[in-house]
């Protein structure tokens, strides 16, 4: 049997009919997932995502809880990777909101590789830090919350990434953020436009000042880690899913 995992963008088989359908399409995030469903049937489709070890995020764990009681200002984290279409983990969105946030706070902005002049930021309260890493955990290490206002759905390592790092994530409310993140670390999002991948992918744009309200907000009051490592825990952590795989597999 054929099991693929895919990400709805790129899925080749909404794009060509005449493929072979697999088996089973596991979906690694709720987004698209009813809309798969309905192209390819309920018993062909099924929402299951990565697995993520807890001992590797063990470090940014114990320092991130032990921030909280020990050091201010606090550190917000936001990570851009590699650039993808349409500015997708929100850069854009987050520098505009900053000449409107008056909270005391520091800002890592970590990305892969040099960016363009457009994200340009003079803003002191603001480090950019260029390259890689040498394991994954080491991203969310010594931080306060992720601030994410990514433009539109799928998977998102980063974001299950920071919740096992016991990192608050703040993020548009759509899906697939609004299916499992608490209502009070979403920000509204209207709809910015649409291009073509395998199909027509919507996405979306925070405002400037409703989300430098919300970083002002967590500047004074960041939401609980002990709720973002549950969150990241139950969802993700390979000791609660790994039976999941092994009875899809079987």
């Amino acid at each position: 049997k054929v099991i693929c995992q895919t990400n709805y963008e790129f899925c080749e088989n909404l794009d060509s009919p005449h493929l072979p359908v697999p088996d089973l399409f596991l979906m690694p995030s709720h987004w698209m997932v009813d809309e798969m469903k309905a192209r390819f049937g309920e018993d062909r489709v099924h929402y299951l995502p990565p697995p993520i070890d807890p001992a590797e995020f063990e470090k940014a764990l114990e320092r991130n809880f032990w921030r909280g009681h020990h050091y201010k200002p606090v550190r917000f984290l936001h990570i851009v990777g590699t650039l993808a279409w349409q500015d997708r983990n929100g850069t854009l969105d987050l520098l505009a909101s900053l000449p409107f946030a008056q909270g005391d706070f520091k800002l890592v902005i970590k990305s892969q590789h040099k960016l363009p002049p457009e994200y340009a930021c003079s803003d002191p309260r603001v480090t950019f830090e260029i390259g890689n890493v040498e394991k994954n955990s080491d991203l969310y290490f010594n931080f306060d919350a992720l601030i994410l206002p990514r433009r539109y759905g799928g998977l998102s390592l980063s974001t299950n990434e920071a919740l096992m790092s016991a990192l608050p994530v703040l993020m548009p409310d759509i899906s697939p953020n609004n299916k499992w993140l608490p209502k009070d670390w979403l920000v509204p999002a209207t709809k910015k436009g649409e291009f073509r991948a395998r199909a027509m992918i919507e996405y979306f744009q925070v405002d400037p000042q409703v989300l430098a309200k919300k970083i002002d907000e967590w500047t004074l009051l960041p939401p609980s880690r002990l709720k973002a490592y549950s969150i990241g825990f139950s969802n993700f952590s390979s000791s609660n899913i790994d039976s999941d795989y092994e009875e899809i597999f079987i």
